[in-house]
């Protein structure tokens, strides 16, 4: 592209904005606050803090990127992700971890309550016994 958007911007000119890394930036507006706008895909999950206080995203440019409101003055912006289901798919994999503990540790003590497959002669001798079982009855 000839002339891709930053990563960070701010709706006023006299804004400067010091990029940490994509989850963090500084942004110095001396002439009254602004918009700052980052251009990550909106979706829900996201968190923003301005000075370490939670605010609110809103999207830009047909709902597709996100945008905070940033006071005079020097301002540190921290954006934060977490998936809306993650903490319930954290918890349905410790259980599943925890059954199986659970099943390793019953079999562990009761040798005779696994299952062994039949060999093919244990197996024809049953179905045989099956079968005069029902020619006798």
């Amino acid at each position: 592209m000839p002339h891709p958007r930053a990563f960070f911007s701010t709706r006023s000119s006299s804004c400067t904005v010091t990029t940490a890394n994509v989850n963090k930036t500084t942004v110095n507006c001396p002439n009254g606050g602004s918009t700052l706008i980052r251009t990550e895909l909106m979706m829900a999950g996201w968190k923003a803090s301005v000075n370490g206080k939670a605010v609110t995203i809103k999207t830009v440019d047909h709902g597709v990127y996100q945008s905070v409101k940033v006071p005079q003055g020097t301002s540190t912006v921290t954006y934060s992700f977490l998936p809306p289901h993650e903490k319930y798919a954290i918890l349905l994999a410790l259980l599943a971890a925890l059954f199986l503990v659970v099943v390793w540790v019953y079999e562990r003590r009761n040798p005779h309550a696994r299952t062994t497959p039949l060999s093919r002669r244990e197996r024809r001798h049953h179905l045989r016994r099956y079968r005069a079982h029902l020619h006798d009855a």
